[in-house]
């Protein structure tokens, strides 16, 4: 909103006054445009931040993020850049998959079902009506459990690739108990980002249980939590921090409402890759 947009800007500039930054309130869905134009007027023909390679984390709290604006992302370094330079870098894409959130507004058995309004907001976050055919399929239990919602991340994957991007993975992150809350969902076409990524999930583990510690003491001092759980799951965190979240780096295969147990990740693949905590 404007006065938060206004505040942020005061405070970015104060603590970092060498720096360009530019805020822009509203809906990124419909204001996204006037940030990338910023970007690439802060440029000439053969230099600026808009010829290098970007980083967008994409957070929405619920289904607001748009495909349309994911799509605006992935092609805004591909064309009309400048007739004299050449170089194309696609804009990496880090996502926060709203897996709670459709949890919570679709429900999930015969008796019960979406209305149409909500439907349609699900249709703008793929871009697609093609989820509705894992939407059926877990209403009518022929896939269900925690599993069921990597289809709708394989789709959303699927959608990814067919953007552009050479590489996408995700992270499922769950709670204590056992359910899962979002997962992050990483695109990148340059080969070095995809070994970013990856280093940075590895240096995580180490990271996590130095979070967990920092949660306690500010706890102890009345501080903020940064954590839901309780002191109990805390220690089981730290105790073991790759169990609480996986990577899925497997090409993603389209749904097939004939035979679905094939067309997602199967439990198999899930536990021979990695696992990875988040933070």
């Amino acid at each position: 909103m404007p006065e938060r947009a206004a505040q942020l800007t005061s405070s970015l500039a104060g603590e970092f006054p060498q720096r360009n930054i530019k805020v822009i309130s509203g809906d990124c869905n419909l204001s996204l445009q006037d940030g990338l134009d910023w970007i690439r007027n802060e440029g000439g023909s053969r230099s600026g931040p808009h010829l290098g390679q970007t980083l967008a984390f994409l957070d929405p709290d619920s289904l607001e993020l748009e495909w349309d604006t994911v799509v605006r992302l992935a092609n805004w370094q591909m064309s009309n850049i400048r007739p004299t330079f050449s170089r194309r870098n696609r804009i990496e894409l880090l996502i926060l998959f709203p897996t709670g959130p459709m949890r919570r507004q679709l429900p999930q058995t015969p008796k019960a079902e979406a209305s149409e309004q909500k439907k349609r907001i699900v249709d703008r976050l793929f871009g697609s009506p093609d989820w509705r055919f894992i939407y059926e399929a877990q209403r009518q239990e022929v896939i269900k459990g925690e599993e069921s919602w990597l289809y709708y991340v394989d789709l959303y994957r699927l959608q990814l690739s067919r953007l552009g991007y050479k590489y996408t993975a995700a992270i499922e992150v769950k709670n204590t108990r056992n359910v899962v809350l979002y997962h992050m969902i990483f695109a990148t076409s340059n080969d070095t980002g995809q070994k970013i990524m990856k280093t940075l999930l590895t240096k995580a583990r180490e990271v996590l249980p130095i979070m967990v510690d920092e949660e306690k003491a500010r706890r102890g001092a009345l501080g903020p939590r940064l954590f839901e759980e309780s002191e109990v799951d805390l220690e089981r965190i730290k105790a073991n921090p790759g169990r609480w979240a996986k990577l899925f780096a497997d090409p993603p295969v389209p749904f097939d409402p004939e035979n679905p147990k094939m067309s997602a990740t199967s439990r198999e693949k899930m536990e021979s890759h990695p696992q990875f905590p988040i933070f």
